[in-house]
This record gives C-alpha cells, sequence and structure tokens, in this order.
C-alpha cells in the first residue's frame, strides 16, 4: 500500500473534502437512526471552525481523499468535568480502503492532536449501535463502552 498522507483542514478546498465525507457518513447512518438529518450542510460548519484550535478537522490521502475525521472540544462538558472531553463527531473511510489501516492512522492523528493540545483529556465516541464493525474498531483502537443512550 502506498504512503497515507493525513492532512489537516486549513483552506476552503480542504472543507469541501471533509464535508462530502462527512455527508456520506450521514446518509449512511440515516439508513439505519431515522432521526439522523440527511439533509444537513457540514461545509459550513467546517468553514466556520477552521482556524479555531479547539477542532480537528482532517482527511487522510494517497492520490486522492481516502477517508476523514472530524472531533472537536466539548466545552460545555469540559467545564463540567474535571478533564477536558473530546468528541470524536465523524470519522469515514472510503469503501475502497477499509480494513487496510486507514482509519486507525486517521483516529492515531485525532489522538496525537489531543496529546499536543491538552494535558488532561478523555475521547468520547458515539456510534450507531447497528454498526458493529464501528464497535469493533473501536474497542480493537483501545476504547470501551461506559454509557447508553435508550431512545422512545
Amino acid at each position: 500500500m502506498k504512503e497515507i498522507k493525513i492532512v489537516v483542514a486549513k483552506t476552503k478546498k480542504d472543507c469541501e473534502i471533509c464535508s462530502e465525507f462527512m455527508e456520506k457518513l450521514i446518509n449512511y447512518e440515516s439508513l439505519i437512526d431515522k432521526t439522523i438529518n440527511s439533509n444537513v450542510c457540514v461545509e459550513e460548519l467546517f468553514e466556520k471552525n477552521l482556524h479555531n484550535e479547539y477542532f480537528y478537522i482532517a482527511y487522510a490521502k494517497q492520490e486522492k481523499p481516502i477517508g476523514f475525521i472530524f472531533g472537536y472540544l466539548n466545552v460545555s462538558k469540559g467545564k463540567v468535568r474535571a478533564t477536558n472531553i473530546l468528541n470524536l463527531e465523524g470519522i469515514f473511510v472510503d469503501e475502497n480502503f477499509r480494513k487496510t489501516g486507514v482509519g486507525k492512522i486517521l483516529l492515531q492523528s485525532f489522538e496525537k492532536w489531543a496529546k499536543d493540545k491538552f494535558d488532561d483529556f478523555a475521547i468520547e465516541i458515539t456510534y450507531i449501535n447497528a454498526n458493529k464493525n464501528a464497535q469493533k474498531f473501536y474497542e480493537k483502537m483501545g476504547y470501551c463502552p461506559v454509557k447508553t443512550i435508550l431512545r422512545k
């Protein structure tokens, strides 16, 4: 496999690339969870927070973009808890590159950003229960369940 490069979003074009991946993730999740709005526009969110030091927006590429990751400091929880809570909001890898280590490289890039930015932190990840591949991936990366959200 060719070398995978992580590109931290710094330009409008980077935001467009990440938005395309986020839209794919949202569309996939909306098939499983009917409460997810698949008509949301995330490009504005990325552009608005492009220079926010508490947001991490990046994508992986070889010849072309093959995946992305997006996370941020949850300020409201950060003030209540004794540690900084970072939310991993989205990670998506192109179907042709899954199970090749791209997701691992993306997640490790987010973890490195967190270590460089904060002395004390925890990363929280929310995923849809029906997405067993995501669950296995996160557990393999050392994450474990700590709470469950129930919905009626």
